[in-house]
């Protein structure tokens, strides 16, 4: 599945046979997009579904911003 943006969204994408989950909380600020992106990768990983995640987020226009970073959330 391809980014999910809302947790309920994805808890109920994982009751389906999907492999893996794409984790977009990047409408988010950041501490908050880490938070909820660790809580429900955990969630989705004890399931057996790989996750990937948008870490940040790229403003168009001509104001460009860019933040980002990364972090393993569980070994």
């Amino acid at each position: 599945m391809d980014h999910a943006q809302s947790e309920e969204e994805i808890i109920a994408a994982s009751e389906y046979p999907f492999d893996s989950i794409m984790v977009d909380m990047s409408h988010y600020e950041k501490e908050d997009n880490l938070e909820k992106t660790e809580r429900i990768t955990k969630m989705l990983h004890a399931k057996g579904i790989a996750t990937e995640a948008e870490p940040g987020r790229i403003n168009g226009g001509r104001s460009c911003g860019y933040w980002g970073f990364g972090r393993i959330v569980d070994g």
